[in-house]
């Protein structure tokens, strides 16, 4: 019964910089670890905006459909 109330599965997208070819995976998880952050007296909501906020990652990931070395989101 916990597992059905707190668990879930967590979608993440990886969308190539070049051709934008979006590739998702589907993780289950039981927790989440926000970034919580005293000073700024955060809400719940706030902490998963920052959670689920898109970042760049400089890298030379190959993209699967257009098959350059690229950065992706």
């Amino acid at each position: 019964m916990i597992d059905t109330i707190f668990s879930g599965l967590l979608r993440s997208s990886v969308i190539c910089q070049k051709c934008n070819y979006q590739s998702d995976t589907h993780d289950p998880f039981l927790d989440i670890s926000l970034p919580i952050k005293r000073k700024l007296k955060l809400t719940l909501e706030q902490c998963l905006d920052s959670f689920f906020e898109p970042e760049l990652i400089d890298c030379d990931y190959k993209c699967s459909k257009c098959k350059k070395l690229t950065s992706v989101s």
